[in-house]
């Protein structure tokens, strides 16, 4: 599992997604069943199987894939999105179908996404003139990350395909500088495009953010949004708290918000002294999973080019320079100057 991070290699996503792969190495007349034995080591039977699941690993394959039959083609571009189907994510993606609006379905989306999607973390911010769809990522892809930002970026426009919504009014805009989906516009007419922005994220007016889906039927929201209940209930028991409160901090970082112990410990209904006490039995406490996410978070965005020391501090939420200054020198050994000129010449 090259190049996946180590915390990210247990991640396992539905089998569904290997549904539009086929589809799409079928229409350009790419044998997908021979690689799937031959690449993936998978059996030709497991795409019969509706509960299961596939590694990071063959995600990542997946990508590879996507990549080779949309880059450089218009046509393949067409394709992959004629194959992605919201039933593609599981009751999730039905949830959202069924949904009354295009505010209910990002509601269920970002509360169930952990089940269908977890290489992505997704939030909202409501504004007075905008919702803010922010599309970040949860691993490490490589090179395939844009790729799987756009991928997601034409999901959500799938979405609004069972709407009346106006794509003039709705702005995508893109961290990377090259569209791998360059049909994008036309696929989806007068979506407003822009790439070398700050985050990745899509823009909704907020007038719009309560338009109604055509597909959407409260009764059967009522029966996907408890199933997904319930087997949200079955994942949270399996999760350690360790895994919980990285979650929570994930989360609260995306919508631009600081994480305390308090903050993490009222998300997860318990007492301050109950979530020390568990993290203890798994070896670790807040500060040092708080510590570890900030560290990781500075290493990314001092890897941009563009971004200052000043704005990576402030980002993290530190009290100032001199703070952040101390807390990289005690992770690294390093001043922030420092580890930015080695990140750079990696």
């Amino acid at each position: 599992m090259d190049n996946l991070d180590n915390s990210k290699k247990e991640m396992r996503f539905p089998v569904s997604y290997l549904h539009p792969v086929k589809s799409l190495c079928e229409a350009q007349g790419i044998d997908f069943i021979s690689m799937l034995k031959d690449k993936y080591n998978l059996d030709e039977d497991i795409l019969n199987q509706r509960d299961a699941f596939i590694s990071a690993y063959h995600f990542r394959l997946n990508l590879e894939q996507i990549s080779r039959c949309v880059e450089n083609n218009p046509r393949g571009q067409y394709q992959f999105v004629e194959a992605l189907p919201l039933d593609t994510h599981g009751f999730v993606g039905l949830a959202a179908m069924s949904s009354a609006s295009i505010k209910q379905a990002a509601g269920v989306t970002l509360r169930y996404l952990n089940q269908v999607m977890p290489a992505m973390r997704l939030s909202v911010n409501e504004t007075s003139q905008f919702a803010e769809l922010n599309l970040g990522l949860a691993a490490n892809f490589d090179k395939y990350n844009s790729l799987l930002i756009e991928a997601v970026a034409c999901a959500v426009f799938n979405i609004a395909r069972l709407t009346n919504l106006d794509y003039a009014t709705t702005h995508v805009e893109f961290s990377h500088q090259k569209l791998h989906f360059t049909e994008i516009s036309k696929i989806f007419p007068k979506a407003n495009v822009k790439m070398g922005c700050e985050k990745d994220r899509m823009l909704l007016p907020i007038e719009l953010y309560n338009t109604p889906i055509y597909t959407s039927s409260s009764k059967t929201q009522m029966m996907l949004t408890s199933i997904l209940r319930s087997q949200q209930k079955t994942s949270d028991i399996q999760q350690t708290t360790t895994e919980k409160t990285l979650c929570i901090i994930e989360q609260r970082f995306d919508s631009m918000l600081p994480s305390s112990v308090e903050d993490v410990s009222a998300a997860l209904e318990i007492s301050t002294r109950s979530l020390s006490r568990h993290l203890k039995e798994e070896k670790t406490s807040f500060k040092r999973i708080y510590s570890d996410f900030r560290l990781k978070q500075a290493k990314h965005m001092l890897q941009e080019s563009g971004s200052s020391i000043a704005s990576v501090s402030q980002r993290l939420h530190f009290s100032g320079d001199s703070s952040f200054s101390r807390f990289i020198k005690k992770q690294t050994g390093m001043s922030p100057s420092d580890l930015k000129r080695q990140l750079a010449s990696k």
